[in-house]
């Protein structure tokens, strides 16, 4: 094969696999807003579990930032660098804020953060498990991006894990035994 018959297949074969540009996008700019707001909990954490939460959300938006970088760079390779327009994912992350964090005051502390956390990190699987059977079903997948994907999703699946233990902790925490309670009540008599 000579280098013009090459450069053709080549050419072919990469126009022959065309992304929705708009779904990676989507995406990426969604995991983009899920690192944001991980990042204004660890700065806005405050809270008798001060340290916990802001080393948890650290922990959060730092691996965010290498996923969406992987994600960014994939997606380049795919389609083209319009899914990394900082006006398009700016746009499409103030969207996402406006349907995640719709009525979340962030001085609410740890706990409110955590469950918003739940929240987006279940509405992020929801859209992840979508895009990979919109791929699936379009025939895009590659075995890379299926990597990609699926350690992603698993990554995202490790953070409501951690989340979920975050808000349990903290319910067990505030908890009163019923010894307690008893001694309360016991307490309140005796002022009678």
């Amino acid at each position: 094969m000579n280098n013009k018959q090459l450069e053709e297949k080549v050419l072919k074969e990469m126009l022959s696999k065309e992304y929705d540009e708009d779904i990676l996008l989507k995406y990426l700019s969604f995991c983009l807003a899920l690192r944001d707001m991980y990042q204004s909990f660890h700065w806005g954490a405050s809270s008798d579990n001060f340290y916990e939460d802001h080393l948890l959300f650290e922990r959060l938006y730092n691996k965010l930032s290498q996923d969406a970088d992987d994600i960014a760079e994939k997606f380049v390779g795919a389609s083209s660098s319009n899914v990394v327009c900082p006006i398009k994912i700016s746009a499409q992350r103030c969207e996402i804020y406006n349907n995640i964090l719709e009525g979340f005051i962030i001085s609410d502390g740890g706990k409110p953060m955590s469950y918003r956390g739940i929240y987006a990190e279940q509405a992020f699987l929801k859209i992840s498990a979508d895009f990979y059977d919109n791929l699936e079903s379009s025939n895009l997948l590659t075995l890379g991006l299926d990597d990609l994907l699926t350690s992603i999703y698993s990554s995202h699946e490790d953070n409501i894990y951690l989340l979920k233990q975050r808000v349990i902790s903290q319910d067990v925490g505030n908890m009163r035994s019923e010894e307690d309670i008893a001694d309360e009540e016991s307490e309140n008599k005796e002022e009678l």
